[in-house]
């Protein structure tokens, strides 16, 4: 810790902290900082970084120059920046997280330096958009209260798409990574899903995302592999399940009790 410090508004006296003394050019003292000052240079860099930082912070206090108004974090780093037509705002480190331009009506904010997220209005839609080394989600706010959310994993062999209505979920799809075409998808609570060759595999209603009624499952080429009734996901009592080839015969029947 630095024995001196120095006063925001005064360049002609310090505080010595060990005495808690105010020493000015004249005192006997001040010999003493002109020596500690020239053997720790870095601490003197360092206390008046500290006070040319606390200048800029003013308190907590904006200032304002030919328009613009600046606020500053106590560290000295740029807390805010406002114009007529742009808002910036910056986090502890001075890193922009956050920037309103109502000239152009673009908005985007950056949480860490690999994480960016971007918002901007596009054909009378708000679209946002946010990137991170692992996924990257769209989004795209209709005027008629529709949303639709896309993730995508880099790594992963889908991606998908939901669309909300009033902030409620109404359909879920998930997509193929490497060709784009519908992997499976719950759309008003009935779920389908796809081989890679775009054919059926799946198909039935979920009821809290668990099977319920009646299910149908395909093999490859289309044809019935299987059928099943469930309740919430377990199979209906006294139901039966049949199981059949590729050439549609039937293989067996599994009665359910």
């Amino acid at each position: 810790m630095a024995r001196y410090r120095k006063f925001w508004y005064n360049d002609d006296c310090i505080l010595d902290t060990k005495y808690n003394v105010v020493l000015y050019e004249n005192d006997k003292g001040w010999e003493k900082y002109e020596k500690w000052k020239s053997k720790y240079s870095d601490l003197e860099n360092e206390i008046q970084q500290e006070k040319e930082a606390l200048l800029k912070w003013n308190g907590g206090k904006p200032t304002e120059v030919n328009g613009i108004t600046r606020y500053y974090h106590q560290n000295g780093k740029i807390y805010k920046y406002e114009s007529d037509d742009v808002k910036l705002e910056y986090n502890i480190d001075g890193i922009l997280i956050k920037k309103i331009d109502e000239k152009s009506e673009v908005h985007y904010s950056a949480e860490l330096p690999d994480k960016i997220y971007e918002s901007y209005k596009k054909n009378n839609l708000v679209i946002e958009e946010y990137f991170d080394k692992e996924y990257i989600y769209k989004s795209s706010l209709q005027r008629n209260n529709i949303k639709v959310v896309r993730k995508k994993l880099p790594n992963r062999k889908t991606s998908e798409k939901k669309t909300y209505v009033d902030d409620v979920l109404v359909k879920h799809t998930t997509y193929y990574t490497n060709t784009n075409s519908v992997n499976s998808q719950i759309y008003n609570d009935y779920y389908t899903e796809y081989f890679t060759n775009k054919k059926l595999r799946a198909e039935g209603y979920l009821v809290d995302d668990k099977p319920d009624g009646h299910w149908k499952f395909y093999h490859i080429n289309g044809e019935l592999e299987s059928e099943h009734w469930f309740i919430k996901g377990k199979f209906k009592p006294k139901s039966r399940s049949s199981v059949y080839f590729e050439n549609t015969e039937l293989n067996f029947n599994i009665k359910h009790g």
